[in-house]
Protein backbone atom coordinates (compact mmCIF):
# COMPACT_ATOMS: atom_id res chain seq x y z
CA UNK A 1 0.00 0.00 0.00
CA UNK A 2 1.27 3.26 -0.70
CA UNK A 3 1.71 6.42 1.80
CA UNK A 4 -0.93 8.37 0.12
CA UNK A 5 -3.51 5.12 0.14
CA UNK A 6 -2.34 4.34 3.67
CA UNK A 7 -3.39 8.31 4.44
CA UNK A 8 -6.83 8.15 2.96
CA UNK A 9 -7.43 4.82 4.36
CA UNK A 10 -6.38 6.38 7.87
CA UNK A 11 -8.94 9.17 6.78
CA UNK A 12 -11.76 7.14 6.64
CA UNK A 13 -11.80 5.63 10.25
CA UNK A 14 -10.57 8.68 12.10
CA UNK A 15 -12.43 12.01 10.41
CA UNK A 16 -10.45 14.06 13.06
CA UNK A 17 -6.88 13.26 13.71
CA UNK A 18 -4.66 11.78 11.41
CA UNK A 19 -0.54 10.63 11.45
CA UNK A 20 1.80 13.13 10.47
CA UNK A 21 2.99 10.89 7.82
CA UNK A 22 0.63 11.38 5.54
CA UNK A 23 0.84 15.70 5.77
CA UNK A 24 3.83 16.82 7.82
CA UNK A 25 1.64 17.62 10.74
CA UNK A 26 1.89 15.47 13.77
CA UNK A 27 -1.32 13.61 15.33
CA UNK A 28 -3.15 14.46 18.42
CA UNK A 29 -5.83 12.99 20.65
CA UNK A 30 -9.31 14.58 20.89
CA UNK A 31 -12.46 13.97 22.15
CA UNK A 32 -16.47 15.38 21.80
CA UNK A 33 -18.32 15.95 22.58
CA UNK A 34 -18.86 19.91 22.97
CA UNK A 35 -20.08 21.80 26.07
CA UNK A 36 -22.68 23.26 23.09
CA UNK A 37 -22.36 21.08 20.09
CA UNK A 38 -22.41 17.36 20.28
CA UNK A 39 -20.39 16.53 16.91
CA UNK A 40 -17.64 19.65 18.16
CA UNK A 41 -14.17 18.59 19.30
CA UNK A 42 -13.86 20.03 22.87
CA UNK A 43 -10.71 21.75 23.89
CA UNK A 44 -11.17 22.08 27.14
CA UNK A 45 -10.34 18.77 28.49
CA UNK A 46 -7.89 15.35 27.19
CA UNK A 47 -6.56 16.79 24.25
CA UNK A 48 -3.02 15.83 25.52
CA UNK A 49 -1.74 14.12 28.46
CA UNK A 50 0.64 16.09 30.79
CA UNK A 51 3.80 14.58 29.91
CA UNK A 52 2.96 14.99 26.45
CA UNK A 53 3.17 19.30 27.23
CA UNK A 54 3.78 21.65 29.57
CA UNK A 55 1.66 22.27 32.03
CA UNK A 56 -1.70 24.75 30.73
CA UNK A 57 -1.27 24.01 27.21
CA UNK A 58 -3.45 22.02 24.82
CA UNK A 59 -2.10 20.51 21.78
CA UNK A 60 -4.47 18.92 19.21
CA UNK A 61 -4.88 18.70 15.09
CA UNK A 62 -8.11 19.01 14.19
CA UNK A 63 -9.03 17.74 10.36
CA UNK A 64 -11.61 19.03 8.14
CA UNK A 65 -13.43 16.35 6.48
CA UNK A 66 -11.87 16.17 3.13
CA UNK A 67 -8.32 16.06 5.03
CA UNK A 68 -6.96 18.40 3.20
CA UNK A 69 -6.93 21.06 5.85
CA UNK A 70 -6.09 21.51 9.33
CA UNK A 71 -6.59 23.13 12.45
CA UNK A 72 -3.04 23.33 14.70
CA UNK A 73 -4.08 24.10 18.47
CA UNK A 74 -1.26 24.94 20.71
CA UNK A 75 -2.24 26.72 23.54
CA UNK A 76 -4.26 29.14 22.67
CA UNK A 77 -3.20 29.69 19.25
CA UNK A 78 -5.32 28.07 16.51
CA UNK A 79 -3.35 28.37 12.99
CA UNK A 80 -5.18 27.03 10.00
CA UNK A 81 -2.83 24.61 7.65
CA UNK A 82 -2.91 22.47 4.59
CA UNK A 83 -2.41 18.83 4.21
CA UNK A 84 1.50 19.26 3.45
CA UNK A 85 1.39 21.77 6.51
CA UNK A 86 1.71 25.11 5.01
CA UNK A 87 0.15 28.15 6.49
CA UNK A 88 -3.15 29.21 5.22
CA UNK A 89 -3.84 32.43 7.72
CA UNK A 90 -2.38 34.40 10.63
CA UNK A 91 -3.48 32.41 13.78
CA UNK A 92 -6.14 33.33 15.99
CA UNK A 93 -6.23 33.19 19.34
CA UNK A 94 -8.64 30.86 21.46
CA UNK A 95 -10.19 30.99 25.03
CA UNK A 96 -8.81 28.50 27.75
CA UNK A 97 -12.53 27.17 27.48
CA UNK A 98 -13.46 26.84 23.49
CA UNK A 99 -14.75 23.65 21.19
CA UNK A 100 -14.17 24.04 17.23
CA UNK A 101 -16.28 22.39 14.47
CA UNK A 102 -15.18 22.19 10.59
CA UNK A 103 -17.87 23.04 8.37
CA UNK A 104 -18.77 20.08 5.65
CA UNK A 105 -17.30 21.92 2.82
CA UNK A 106 -14.08 22.24 4.90
CA UNK A 107 -13.82 26.04 4.11
CA UNK A 108 -14.76 26.87 7.11
CA UNK A 109 -15.40 26.24 11.03
CA UNK A 110 -16.75 27.91 14.35
CA UNK A 111 -14.99 28.37 17.66
CA UNK A 112 -16.87 28.61 20.54
CA UNK A 113 -15.28 29.68 23.72
CA UNK A 114 -15.88 31.36 27.57
CA UNK A 115 -13.70 33.90 29.16
CA UNK A 116 -15.43 33.40 32.43
CA UNK A 117 -15.56 29.41 32.80
CA UNK A 118 -18.43 27.14 32.17
CA UNK A 119 -20.91 29.40 33.29
CA UNK A 120 -19.88 32.10 30.65
CA UNK A 121 -19.56 34.55 29.18
CA UNK A 122 -19.41 32.44 26.07
CA UNK A 123 -19.63 33.13 22.30
CA UNK A 124 -18.93 32.11 19.15
CA UNK A 125 -17.36 32.77 15.89
CA UNK A 126 -17.79 31.69 12.15
CA UNK A 127 -14.51 31.96 10.23
CA UNK A 128 -14.36 31.41 6.72
CA UNK A 129 -11.41 30.95 4.32
CA UNK A 130 -10.76 33.49 1.76
CA UNK A 131 -8.03 34.13 -0.85
CA UNK A 132 -6.53 36.68 1.62
CA UNK A 133 -6.67 34.88 5.12
CA UNK A 134 -9.84 34.58 7.21
CA UNK A 135 -12.85 35.79 7.43
CA UNK A 136 -14.55 36.30 10.71
CA UNK A 137 -18.38 37.05 12.14
CA UNK A 138 -19.65 37.40 15.46
CA UNK A 139 -22.50 34.95 16.17
CA UNK A 140 -22.92 36.92 19.33
CA UNK A 141 -23.73 39.97 17.88
CA UNK A 142 -26.45 38.51 15.48
CA UNK A 143 -28.66 36.63 17.85
CA UNK A 144 -28.17 38.47 21.03
CA UNK A 145 -30.36 41.15 20.37
CA UNK A 146 -32.92 39.35 19.15
CA UNK A 147 -33.04 36.60 22.26
CA UNK A 148 -32.91 39.67 25.02
CA UNK A 149 -36.78 40.20 23.31
CA UNK A 150 -38.28 37.25 25.01
CA UNK A 151 -40.56 38.11 27.62
CA UNK A 152 -38.81 38.23 31.20
CA UNK A 153 -35.35 38.54 29.85
CA UNK A 154 -32.58 38.94 31.80
CA UNK A 155 -30.51 42.19 31.63
CA UNK A 156 -27.26 40.41 30.89
CA UNK A 157 -25.80 39.96 28.36
CA UNK A 158 -26.64 36.08 26.84
CA UNK A 159 -23.87 33.18 26.43
CA UNK A 160 -23.96 32.39 22.99
CA UNK A 161 -22.82 28.84 21.35
CA UNK A 162 -22.45 27.34 17.73
CA UNK A 163 -24.62 23.66 18.30
CA UNK A 164 -23.34 21.97 14.76
CA UNK A 165 -22.97 23.07 10.91
CA UNK A 166 -26.49 22.54 9.58
CA UNK A 167 -25.09 22.92 6.43
CA UNK A 168 -21.93 24.49 4.51
CA UNK A 169 -22.34 27.96 5.37
CA UNK A 170 -25.52 27.56 7.79
CA UNK A 171 -25.05 27.03 11.94
CA UNK A 172 -27.53 26.23 14.64
CA UNK A 173 -26.60 29.28 17.18
CA UNK A 174 -28.26 28.12 20.29
CA UNK A 175 -28.34 31.73 23.10
CA UNK A 176 -28.46 31.25 26.45
CA UNK A 177 -29.78 33.22 29.36
CA UNK A 178 -26.71 33.27 32.15
CA UNK A 179 -27.13 30.01 34.06
CA UNK A 180 -27.18 31.96 37.73
CA UNK A 181 -28.89 33.20 40.42
CA UNK A 182 -29.07 37.10 39.26
CA UNK A 183 -31.48 36.15 36.16
CA UNK A 184 -35.17 35.17 36.71
CA UNK A 185 -34.95 33.34 33.46
CA UNK A 186 -31.25 31.38 34.46
CA UNK A 187 -30.58 28.76 32.12
CA UNK A 188 -33.46 29.67 29.47
CA UNK A 189 -32.34 28.81 25.87
CA UNK A 190 -33.40 29.42 22.26
CA UNK A 191 -32.31 28.61 18.88
CA UNK A 192 -31.76 30.43 15.37
CA UNK A 193 -30.41 29.34 12.24
CA UNK A 194 -28.05 31.30 10.81
CA UNK A 195 -26.00 32.25 7.86
CA UNK A 196 -22.45 32.38 9.00
CA UNK A 197 -21.98 34.13 5.31
CA UNK A 198 -23.92 37.07 4.99
CA UNK A 199 -24.97 37.13 8.59
CA UNK A 200 -28.62 36.49 8.62
CA UNK A 201 -31.19 34.91 11.06
CA UNK A 202 -33.23 32.33 8.72
CA UNK A 203 -35.26 30.93 11.46
CA UNK A 204 -35.92 31.03 15.36
CA UNK A 205 -37.08 28.32 17.74
CA UNK A 206 -38.45 28.34 21.27
CA UNK A 207 -36.36 25.49 23.85
CA UNK A 208 -39.48 23.56 23.13
CA UNK A 209 -39.07 23.71 19.54
CA UNK A 210 -35.14 23.58 19.71
CA UNK A 211 -34.97 20.40 21.32
CA UNK A 212 -37.47 19.00 19.62
CA UNK A 213 -36.03 19.43 16.01
CA UNK A 214 -32.21 19.75 17.18
CA UNK A 215 -31.88 17.81 20.69
CA UNK A 216 -29.33 15.32 19.04
CA UNK A 217 -27.35 18.21 18.17
CA UNK A 218 -27.06 20.03 21.65
CA UNK A 219 -23.84 19.11 23.43
CA UNK A 220 -23.29 18.40 27.30
CA UNK A 221 -24.40 21.75 28.96
CA UNK A 222 -28.23 21.14 27.67
CA UNK A 223 -28.32 17.48 27.96
CA UNK A 224 -31.69 16.72 30.24
CA UNK A 225 -31.28 14.40 33.00
CA UNK A 226 -34.13 12.54 34.36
Amino acid sequence: MTVRSRCWTMAALAVLVSGGACAGVEPSRVEAPGQWSSTAVDLGRGLTASTDAPANSRIANVWSADHLRVLVIDGSRLTVKNSNGTVLAEPVQIGSLSEIEWSPDSRGFVVTESDGGLVGSWSATAYRLTSTGLAARNLGQLVSSEFQKREGACSEIPNVGASGWLESGILLVVAEAPPHSSCRDMGAIRGYEVSAIDGKILKRYDEAELRARYGHRLGLRFRVTP
